[in-house]
């Protein structure tokens, strides 16, 4: 009986990361959009560039009222100290630059990795309440294991990331957040193998929530940041 309901306990802790996980996924599905239109202004940008041969052959053609429209139009001159374009330029710099889009990238790819690996998780637990037999299958506690040294394995890449200097200096906030939850979300996956190793000890999954729980509040924590970045690249 104290196995099922350190089993159930197991679960609901699990399962709840990863409802935690599908919430962020859709927030990283909506940067993803933002990061798609950002490419394509980027594109049609580069479009742009591509037209003024074509606008020197009508200039070439229009001389002529040129120089009658040259003296019509030196008061417009004077209106050039408005200076419009120069604001708008202003916000052109709040956009995406290809180096911070990387960066994006390979977090999305990460937290994309280590949702499936931590539902994988909460199905292998769900199915052990179901048959308290896997708790001594090897095949079954080698698949949580497995499970878990990707998700150290994630915790790595994002550390390194930050070792590299490969983390975008607007980015520094989020990649803290990130890493955070990855590594507090490590640390309770090893306590989580010793409390199977020990017949589901009710004090190391004790343990373990408590870091699942830090865990999942950096990963709302870095949520908080991701939306602030997308109202910053729409305005």
């Amino acid at each position: 009986m104290k196995k099922l309901l350190t089993m159930v306990f197991a679960v609901t802790f699990l399962t709840g990361c990863s409802e935690g996980l599908n919430d962020m996924d859709a927030d990283l599905k909506e940067l993803e959009e933002i990061v798609e239109a950002d490419k394509a202004e980027k594109a049609k940008e580069v479009a742009k560039e591509d037209k003024p041969v074509k606008e020197e052959e009508v200039v070439e053609k229009e001389e002529p009222k040129k120089e009658k429209e040259v003296v019509v139009k030196e008061p417009a001159k004077k209106e050039v100290k408005k200076e419009p374009a120069k604001k708008e330029v202003a916000k052109e710099v709040v956009a995406f630059t290809d180096v911070e889009l990387e960066y994006l990238e390979v977090i999305m790819k990460s937290m994309e990795v280590y949702s499936e690996k931590m539902n994988d998780v909460a199905t292998l637990m769900d199915d052990s309440a179901t048959d308290p037999s896997l708790l001594l299958d090897m095949d079954w506690k080698n698949k949580i294991s497995g499970n878990f040294m990707i998700v150290t394995m994630l915790t790595s890449v994002i550390a390194d990331m930050e070792k590299t200097n490969s983390v975008p200096i607007r980015f520094k906030t989020l990649h803290e957040h990130v890493y955070n939850g990855f590594h507090l979300m490590s640390m309770a996956n090893d306590k989580t193998t010793q409390a199977i190793e020990d017949g589901f000890d009710a004090g190391l999954l004790s343990e373990s929530e408590k870091l699942a729980s830090d865990s999942g509040e950096e990963f709302n924590a870095f949520t908080v940041e991701l939306k602030r970045l997308k109202e910053e690249v729409v305005e």
